[in-house]
Protein backbone atom coordinates (compact mmCIF):
# COMPACT_ATOMS: atom_id res chain seq x y z
CA UNK A 1 0.00 0.00 0.00
CA UNK A 2 2.95 2.39 0.62
CA UNK A 3 4.09 1.88 -3.00
CA UNK A 4 0.65 2.58 -4.44
CA UNK A 5 0.34 5.68 -2.29
CA UNK A 6 3.87 6.63 -3.39
CA UNK A 7 5.04 7.35 0.14
CA UNK A 8 8.78 7.95 0.56
CA UNK A 9 10.51 6.27 3.45
CA UNK A 10 12.97 9.15 3.52
CA UNK A 11 10.46 12.05 3.40
CA UNK A 12 7.38 10.72 5.21
CA UNK A 13 7.65 11.29 9.00
CA UNK A 14 5.65 8.14 9.72
CA UNK A 15 8.24 6.08 7.85
CA UNK A 16 11.34 7.98 9.04
CA UNK A 17 12.61 5.09 11.21
CA UNK A 18 12.61 2.82 8.12
CA UNK A 19 14.61 5.42 6.15
CA UNK A 20 17.18 5.80 8.97
CA UNK A 21 17.63 2.02 9.18
CA UNK A 22 18.22 1.85 5.38
CA UNK A 23 20.75 4.68 5.50
CA UNK A 24 22.66 2.89 8.28
CA UNK A 25 22.81 -0.29 6.19
CA UNK A 26 23.80 1.60 3.05
CA UNK A 27 22.01 1.72 -0.29
CA UNK A 28 22.63 -1.25 -2.52
CA UNK A 29 23.95 -3.51 0.24
CA UNK A 30 22.54 -6.83 1.41
CA UNK A 31 21.57 -7.07 5.08
CA UNK A 32 18.90 -6.97 7.76
CA UNK A 33 17.51 -3.77 9.26
CA UNK A 34 15.57 -3.32 12.49
CA UNK A 35 13.08 -0.50 12.86
CA UNK A 36 9.86 0.48 14.59
CA UNK A 37 6.65 1.03 12.59
CA UNK A 38 3.08 1.33 13.88
CA UNK A 39 4.35 0.69 17.46
CA UNK A 40 5.79 -2.69 16.49
CA UNK A 41 9.43 -3.64 16.06
CA UNK A 42 10.07 -5.14 12.62
CA UNK A 43 12.96 -6.89 10.91
CA UNK A 44 13.45 -6.64 7.15
CA UNK A 45 15.94 -8.53 5.02
CA UNK A 46 17.14 -6.47 2.03
CA UNK A 47 18.89 -7.38 -1.20
CA UNK A 48 19.60 -5.21 -4.28
CA UNK A 49 18.13 -6.10 -7.68
CA UNK A 50 21.02 -5.34 -10.01
CA UNK A 51 19.09 -4.91 -13.26
CA UNK A 52 16.65 -2.30 -11.89
CA UNK A 53 18.60 -0.48 -9.19
CA UNK A 54 15.82 -1.29 -6.80
CA UNK A 55 16.07 -3.10 -3.48
CA UNK A 56 13.75 -5.89 -2.53
CA UNK A 57 12.89 -6.51 1.10
CA UNK A 58 11.03 -9.14 3.06
CA UNK A 59 9.87 -8.14 6.51
CA UNK A 60 8.38 -9.71 9.58
CA UNK A 61 7.53 -8.72 13.12
CA UNK A 62 10.47 -9.21 15.46
CA UNK A 63 8.20 -10.94 18.00
CA UNK A 64 7.22 -13.54 15.36
CA UNK A 65 10.82 -14.13 14.31
CA UNK A 66 12.07 -14.42 17.89
CA UNK A 67 9.13 -16.45 19.25
CA UNK A 68 10.96 -19.73 18.71
CA UNK A 69 14.16 -18.23 20.11
CA UNK A 70 12.30 -17.14 23.24
CA UNK A 71 10.77 -20.62 23.62
CA UNK A 72 14.20 -22.17 23.13
CA UNK A 73 15.65 -19.77 25.69
CA UNK A 74 12.97 -20.82 28.20
CA UNK A 75 13.66 -24.48 27.41
CA UNK A 76 17.40 -23.99 27.97
CA UNK A 77 16.71 -22.17 31.23
CA UNK A 78 14.60 -25.08 32.53
CA UNK A 79 17.11 -27.68 31.37
CA UNK A 80 19.89 -25.69 33.07
CA UNK A 81 17.91 -25.48 36.30
CA UNK A 82 17.24 -29.23 36.20
CA UNK A 83 20.94 -30.01 35.64
CA UNK A 84 22.02 -27.59 38.37
CA UNK A 85 19.54 -29.20 40.80
CA UNK A 86 20.74 -32.64 39.77
CA UNK A 87 24.36 -31.57 40.26
CA UNK A 88 23.62 -30.21 43.72
CA UNK A 89 21.80 -33.42 44.69
CA UNK A 90 24.70 -35.57 43.45
CA UNK A 91 27.24 -33.36 45.25
CA UNK A 92 25.30 -33.60 48.53
CA UNK A 93 24.96 -37.38 48.17
CA UNK A 94 28.65 -37.85 47.43
CA UNK A 95 29.56 -35.51 50.28
CA UNK A 96 27.52 -37.59 52.69
CA UNK A 97 29.01 -40.84 51.40
CA UNK A 98 32.48 -39.45 52.05
CA UNK A 99 31.70 -37.68 55.33
CA UNK A 100 29.89 -40.58 57.07
CA UNK A 101 32.86 -43.01 57.09
CA UNK A 102 35.18 -40.16 58.05
CA UNK A 103 32.94 -39.31 61.02
CA UNK A 104 32.99 -42.99 62.11
CA UNK A 105 36.77 -43.07 61.80
CA UNK A 106 37.05 -39.85 63.79
CA UNK A 107 34.91 -41.28 66.62
CA UNK A 108 37.05 -44.41 66.82
CA UNK A 109 40.27 -42.34 66.82
CA UNK A 110 38.89 -40.16 69.62
CA UNK A 111 37.98 -43.35 71.56
CA UNK A 112 41.51 -44.73 71.11
CA UNK A 113 42.95 -41.38 72.25
CA UNK A 114 40.92 -41.66 75.45
CA UNK A 115 42.02 -45.29 75.97
CA UNK A 116 39.02 -47.19 74.55
CA UNK A 117 40.37 -50.00 72.38
CA UNK A 118 37.05 -51.85 72.10
CA UNK A 119 35.75 -49.96 69.06
CA UNK A 120 36.62 -50.57 65.42
CA UNK A 121 35.56 -48.96 62.15
CA UNK A 122 33.28 -50.89 59.80
CA UNK A 123 35.05 -51.01 56.42
CA UNK A 124 32.54 -50.80 53.57
CA UNK A 125 34.70 -49.66 50.67
CA UNK A 126 38.12 -50.11 49.17
CA UNK A 127 38.69 -46.41 48.42
CA UNK A 128 41.07 -44.17 50.35
CA UNK A 129 38.68 -43.77 53.28
CA UNK A 130 38.19 -47.54 53.45
CA UNK A 131 41.95 -48.10 53.41
CA UNK A 132 42.41 -45.60 56.26
CA UNK A 133 39.67 -47.37 58.25
CA UNK A 134 41.31 -50.76 57.66
CA UNK A 135 44.71 -49.36 58.70
CA UNK A 136 43.14 -47.91 61.86
CA UNK A 137 41.56 -51.29 62.70
CA UNK A 138 44.95 -52.98 62.18
CA UNK A 139 46.62 -50.41 64.44
CA UNK A 140 44.02 -50.93 67.18
CA UNK A 141 44.44 -54.71 66.91
CA UNK A 142 48.23 -54.34 67.19
CA UNK A 143 47.88 -52.13 70.27
CA UNK A 144 45.54 -54.72 71.84
CA UNK A 145 48.07 -57.51 71.19
CA UNK A 146 50.93 -55.41 72.62
CA UNK A 147 48.90 -54.60 75.74
CA UNK A 148 48.04 -58.32 76.11
CA UNK A 149 51.75 -59.21 75.81
CA UNK A 150 52.68 -56.54 78.36
CA UNK A 151 49.97 -57.82 80.70
CA UNK A 152 51.18 -61.44 80.33
CA UNK A 153 54.80 -60.40 80.87
CA UNK A 154 53.79 -58.36 83.93
CA UNK A 155 51.92 -61.37 85.32
CA UNK A 156 54.93 -63.61 84.69
CA UNK A 157 57.23 -61.07 86.37
CA UNK A 158 54.87 -60.88 89.33
CA UNK A 159 54.88 -64.70 89.65
CA UNK A 160 58.68 -64.81 89.32
CA UNK A 161 58.97 -62.04 91.90
CA UNK A 162 56.67 -63.93 94.28
CA UNK A 163 58.75 -67.10 93.80
CA UNK A 164 61.95 -65.14 94.38
CA UNK A 165 60.46 -63.60 97.52
CA UNK A 166 59.49 -67.06 98.78
CA UNK A 167 62.97 -68.39 97.95
CA UNK A 168 64.50 -65.37 99.65
CA UNK A 169 62.41 -66.06 102.75
CA UNK A 170 63.52 -69.69 102.70
CA UNK A 171 67.16 -68.63 102.35
CA UNK A 172 66.71 -66.10 105.13
CA UNK A 173 65.14 -68.75 107.36
CA UNK A 174 67.99 -71.14 106.52
CA UNK A 175 70.56 -68.44 107.30
CA UNK A 176 68.83 -67.76 110.60
CA UNK A 177 68.79 -71.47 111.37
CA UNK A 178 72.49 -71.78 110.48
CA UNK A 179 73.21 -68.71 112.62
CA UNK A 180 71.21 -70.18 115.49
CA UNK A 181 72.99 -73.51 115.14
CA UNK A 182 76.34 -71.72 114.95
CA UNK A 183 75.48 -69.77 118.09
CA UNK A 184 74.52 -72.97 119.89
CA UNK A 185 77.70 -74.67 118.71
CA UNK A 186 79.76 -71.71 119.84
CA UNK A 187 78.04 -71.74 123.22
CA UNK A 188 78.68 -75.43 123.56
CA UNK A 189 82.33 -74.94 122.70
CA UNK A 190 82.68 -72.17 125.22
CA UNK A 191 81.03 -74.30 127.83
CA UNK A 192 83.38 -77.15 127.04
CA UNK A 193 86.33 -74.80 127.15
CA UNK A 194 85.28 -73.49 130.46
CA UNK A 195 84.85 -76.97 131.85
CA UNK A 196 88.14 -78.20 130.63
Amino acid sequence: SYVLEQRSIFADTGLATVGRALRQLGWGKTGVVRYSLDDEVRLTGLAPVASTGWMIGIGALESDVLANVNRFQSFLLWVSLIFISLGIAIAVTLGRQIAHPLRQTQLVIEGVASGDLTKTVTVRSQDEVGKVAAALNTTIDSIRRIIAMVTNTTDELANASAQMAAASQEVSASVEEVASTTNEFSSTLETMNDNA
